[in-house]
């Protein structure tokens, strides 16, 4: 792995070499100011300007602590489903080149290496890319007992709790395929393989360093796997700091190689659940079956096999439940404020409630994010009841988008 990465750092050098000046543009002419608008049914609204870089009422100390504590802010399932579901395991780790701003590691054992990086430091420039390689390098030495150990002193210092870190990653995301062995042992081949997501955060990517990192993920072969996101701030209030509009955006992300085993159909979802748990197939079938015959109901395979109720007040679709390829039975209530857009009381009244239901019936702790267990394991007339339930009061109640 150290010498990919010397390799890596020459590719860099020659890169600098080539794209010497900051006056580089990825458009023509003058950037236009862009600004974002709050706006009701009516047509009214209002215009909210952006945050220029001179004005930041932030530093990157914040920032950092922003993602530790809402990393779904950050778009990492667009970038590559591996690396998500996602939760913080270390905040600034030590390692022999530097500190790591952030650290997250996601369910199926992949970690994922944050820098951030406001507009205003000079860094920004190219060093940021450079440092994040060097990272990265480093990281690539560790062992699972280094990873868990820095996770431990997180966990201690940020989350209150002593945990290791294959517990913590069960306890808040779900249980592990494979069981703990199983996560070791793949936290471990990513590890040596220097497998992880390497991601710069910064209120605006400069020109040098979106064309580094471009140039570095056009070349597969070095094992950077490099995405840039870019989250802009926009002020709310006027004569006001806060509250603010954050809005991210993936500037740049690596390339992802296409696999022959991405489910994109019902048939092959079936299929493949029929290869995996053939013991619980025809149970996850009838389940699903059951649903498809109520109205309002859409099944969309997306790799899970997700059960999609029509909100009727707007037309959008939301995943009341979802089957996963090893038959466990889960719900993503968060997600599914997110996708209804109707922020009013009644609805999050109506979320909250098909939240803690379901999270007594698939018995999950109270920070859980993903709320999941096999299907042999739940009491279905319980999960059906919730689920119907909480359909019914959506289509019955008078909430209209604010």
């Amino acid at each position: 792995m150290r010498i990919r990465y010397v390799f890596t750092m020459c590719c860099l050098f020659l890169a600098i070499l080539v794209f010497p000046s900051a006056s580089y543009c990825l458009s023509h002419g003058k950037d236009a100011e862009a600004f974002a608008y709050i706006m009701k049914e009516d047509g009214s609204g209002r215009k909210l300007h952006p945050i220029q870089e001179q004005q930041k009422i932030y530093n990157e100390a914040w920032l950092q602590n922003l993602l530790r504590t809402r990393p779904d802010i950050l778009p990492i399932a667009d970038i590559d489903p591996v690396y998500w579901p996602m939760i913080p395991i270390g905040y600034e780790v030590s390692t022999d080149t530097g500190r790591i701003d952030n650290l997250f590691i996601s369910h199926s054992g992949h970690v994922i290496l944050v820098e951030t990086k406001l507009w205003q430091n000079p860094e920004a420039k190219r060093k940021v890319v450079a440092q994040a390689i060097d990272y990265a390098s480093s990281l690539s030495a560790w062992t699972y007992n280094e990873l868990n150990l820095a996770a431990k002193k997180y966990l201690k210092k940020y989350e209150g709790v002593e945990s290791e870190l294959a517990d913590w990653v069960e306890n808040q995301l779900g249980t592990l395929d494979g069981g703990k062995p199983a996560f070791i042992a793949k936290v471990t081949k990513n590890l040596q393989a220097g497998r992880f997501l390497t991601v710069i955060v910064s209120d605006k990517i400069r020109a040098p360093v979106f064309k580094m990192a471009d140039y570095l993920n056009n070349y597969p072969n070095l094992g950077i796997r490099f995405a840039l996101i870019e989250l802009s701030g926009y002020w709310t209030e006027t004569g006001a700091d806060w509250p603010l509009l954050i809005v991210p955006r993936i500037a740049i992300r690596p390339c992802i190689a296409k696999t022959k085993t991405k489910i994109t159909t019902e048939e092959e979802f079936w299929e493949m659940l029929k290869e995996n748990v053939p013991e619980s197939y025809e149970k996850a079938k009838s389940i699903v079956d059951e649903y498809r015959k109520k109205d309002g109901i859409k099944i969309v395979a997306k790799p899970n096999l997700h059960v999609k109720f029509t909100i009727p007040q707007n037309g959008r679709k939301v995943s009341v439940f979802y089957v996963d390829k090893k038959a466990r039975l889960g719900v993503w209530p968060k997600d599914i404020a997110g996708d209804m857009i109707l922020k009013t009381k009644l609805a999050s009244e109506i979320i909250r409630n098909y939240d803690e239901k379901m999270r007594k019936i698939l018995n999950m702790p109270e920070k859980r994010i993903k709320l999941s267990r096999h299907i042999d394991e739940v009491d279905l007339h319980e999960f059906k009841s919730a689920v119907d339930e909480f359909m019914e009061r959506i289509q019955g109640a008078n909430i209209t988008a604010e």
